[in-house]
C-alpha cells in the first residue's frame, strides 16, 4: 500500500491497483531522481536489495 503526503503531515492509503506499485518487504526510504526523459523510483528496503522502479 502507498501513503500519499498532502505535505501537511496527513498521509492517504492508495490501493496497489490505483497506483500500480507494488514493493514486497519493508520500505525504509525512497527518491525519485530523473534519468534523461525517464523517472525513477529508488526503493531502499529493510533487510533487503535496493529496487529501482521506471515510470512516467
Amino acid at each position: 500500500m502507498l501513503l500519499k503526503g498532502d505535505g501537511k503531515g496527513s498521509f492517504t492509503a492508495v490501493k496497489p491497483q490505483v497506483s500500480g506499485i507494488v514493493i514486497k518487504g519493508a520500505v525504509r526510504d525512497m527518491k525519485e531522481i530523473k534519468a534523461g526523459n525517464n523517472k525513477l523510483l529508488i526503493v531502499a528496503k529493510n533487510n533487503d536489495k535496493t529496487e529501482v522502479l521506471s515510470f512516467k
